[in-house]
């Protein structure tokens, strides 16, 4: 569960824009084909991360130019029937999505418990404590020995996913499952193995591409410091994560104030 919840949680974010840009623009973007559909070569080319960042970028750029729309809807003054009809149709077209969203709270919940609860856990070489800024929102203390020790020990992507255990489509693709990549790492700290996972894959889900781990482990190595490395880009993946939770509660408050809004207009 907590493998999946940073990929879902950004899927709900992507689904509930898509479906607020559609109440306040009235039309729907259209889907891109599945990538069950791609070959293995083709499927590696086209990451998880990329195709739902070019979702969210969409979406995003659609719902900035659609911001005063938005707010006006929630602003002016409406006749009561034609409220009741806004009322419906937010209600039914925003609802599910807002369904959605609710259900990823407990999930997000259920991770950054996960996370807090490895502290502590296996082995540590101890050394400098690391992280600090926006990553202690969500890790406890990284120590630099435990990282450095797990730099060393990655292995490739490709391996990984040839050795790993996960069942799930992407997994199959030959992409690199979180849990198949901490349970390569056994023998190092597991605090320092989850979060240099969310490190390489800039926190964007649960699996990632063998290539983009290769270049990023290889980035790390070749770096005068790769715990400095490391840490700057655990830096980055929580700004990833923060964006998504705040993301998920704005597009939450508007769909459900767009839903209230029009009730109140229509029947009260």
């Amino acid at each position: 569960m907590m493998s999946s919840c940073a990929g879902s949680t950004a899927s709900a974010v992507c689904i509930l824009t898509l479906i607020l840009v559609a109440c306040a623009e009235g039309f729907v973007v259209p889907s891109l084909r599945t990538q069950k559909s791609l070959p293995r070569s083709a499927s590696l080319a086209l990451s998880p991360e990329s195709i739902l960042d070019q979702h969210i970028v969409h979406a995003a750029s659609s719902a900035v130019d659609s911001s005063s729309h938005i707010i006006s809807s929630l602003t002016r003054q409406v006749d009561r029937e034609t409220a009741k009809g806004e009322f419906y149709f937010f209600f039914f077209a925003g609802s599910g999505a807002g369904v959605i969203g609710l259900a990823q709270i407990p999930r997000i919940f259920e991770e950054l418990s996960g996370i807090r609860a490895l502290a502590g856990e296996g082995p540590s070489e101890g050394g400098e404590a690391i992280g600090g800024g926006l990553s202690s929102l969500i890790y406890p203390t990284i120590y630099a020995k435990d990282v450095e020790k797990a730099i060393n020990k990655v292995s490739s992507g490709e391996t990984i996913s040839k050795n790993g255990k996960a069942t799930s489509y992407l997994a199959s693709r030959g992409y690199v499952d979180r849990d198949d990549f901490v349970e390569s790492l056994k023998g190092c700290n597991p605090l320092a193995s989850y979060a240099l996972f969310e490190a390489l894959s800039n926190g964007s889900g649960g699996v990632m591409s063998p290539d983009r781990l290769d270049e990023n482990v290889a980035m790390y190595r070749a770096s005068s410091d790769p715990v400095a490395a490391f840490n700057t880009a655990l830096q980055a993946a929580t700004t990833t994560k923060l964006a998504a939770y705040g993301g998920l509660a704005f597009l939450l408050f508007i769909v459900f104030a767009l839903i209230t809004e029009s009730g109140m207009n229509a029947f009260l």
